[in-house]
């Protein structure tokens, strides 16, 4: 993903499956160049999210206002090269957990 914009956008996951660390909610291997994720929700639906952001999240990428909600767990928010170094919880992002009753 090269110089592009996701905003706007409601996602409910019906079943999520990742193959590997390079696998994000929306795309996989982005380089994240001059990326924005702007105004995004996303309905976890109470599934496990293995990776949000997918591989390669840099200083280009900018997050604001993605909110994650129902989300049994999160494992990884996004790498930041080849080797899967996992980044931490951007500040423009907002995790909801499940609730278990």
């Amino acid at each position: 993903m090269y110089n592009s914009t996701i905003e706007n956008v409601t996602l409910k996951l019906n079943d999520y499956k990742a193959t590997s660390g390079e696998c994000g909610i929306f795309v996989m291997r982005q380089t994240n160049t001059n990326t924005v994720y702007r105004n995004v929700t996303v309905d976890a639906n109470g599934k496990n999210i293995y990776n949000v952001l997918g591989r390669e999240v840099n200083a280009s990428t900018t997050v604001e206002n993605f909110v994650i909600n129902n989300a049994a767990t999160i494992t990884l928010y996004g790498a930041s090269d080849t080797a899967d170094t996992p980044i931490t919880k951007p500040d423009g992002m907002t995790i909801n957990p499940a609730v278990t009753e």
